[in-house]
């Protein structure tokens, strides 16, 4: 009768696919300031898109078995430090003395500010919990 709907994701693959899309996204996102050959100049931010790039892609193409075994902690782990690496090359380079449109350099700032709040929500919940508990 009515078409069959496919089983719910699990809540570890909702979150996968939230990571990847939220750092996919602010990338994209940045792609306007790489424009301007001062940014692309900065190897701090290159290299930060970079791990960022390889990232997305091993958990887009690797094993789910690997990534499984490995366990959901490893993985936000992983996310966060590439957070903190974008975050980091943001903050040390003066895109707003760059020569670009004021709309650029406000979704830069925008991007750069989502950067720095994922940031400070990137500590496991169950880290959280044992140093409540401690």
């Amino acid at each position: 009768w009515p078409p069959r709907r496919p089983p719910p994701r699990s809540p570890r693959c909702r979150s996968r696919a939230a990571l990847c899309g939220d750092l996919s996204r602010r990338v994209r996102l940045l792609a306007p300031l790489l424009d301007d050959p001062s940014a692309s100049a900065s190897p701090p931010l290159a290299n930060a898109l970079r791990t960022a790039r390889d990232l997305l892609h091993s958990v887009h193409h690797g094993s789910k078995i690997y990534q499984a075994m490995r366990g959901r902690d490893s993985l936000l782990r992983e996310f966060a430090a590439v957070n903190e690496r974008i975050q980091a090359a943001l903050d040390d380079l003066p895109y707003n003395d760059f020569d670009m449109p004021e709309e650029v350099q406000e979704q830069v700032a925008l991007v750069h500010s989502q950067f720095k709040r994922a940031a400070t929500r990137a500590e496991p919940a169950d880290a959280q919990l044992t140093r409540d508990l401690a």
